[in-house]
């Protein structure tokens, strides 16, 4: 499941996207929270990339409170988040955890 969400989001199925996304990250968190990192990751993007910014600043708000690997520093250099870098609550939340 995970990433197929992104390919339904390039083909114009945000809806379908972003649900299995969302399931994706639910199934996981249920089975080992630990693991939860990259389909929540998974699911900023396609929220992204369904010209949902305000969702995928809430997610990635969520991984940057979890204990792992993601950073600002990281959001900030992953040009996967090249549309967010002039988003209002981005850079609130870029500056919050520098």
């Amino acid at each position: 499941m995970l990433f197929r969400s992104r390919s339904y989001a390039i083909l114009g199925r945000g809806g379908e996207a972003i649900d299995l996304a969302r399931k994706s990250a639910a199934a996981v968190g249920r089975v080992d929270p630990s693991r939860q990192l990259l389909p929540l990751e998974d699911l900023a993007v396609v929220y992204l990339w369904c010209e949902q910014p305000a969702a995928a600043v809430g997610v990635l708000r969520s991984l940057l409170s979890m204990p792992g690997v993601l950073t600002a520093a990281w959001l900030k250099l992953d040009p996967v988040y090249d549309e967010l870098r002039d988003n209002i609550e981005f850079n609130v939340l870029m500056e919050e955890f520098r």
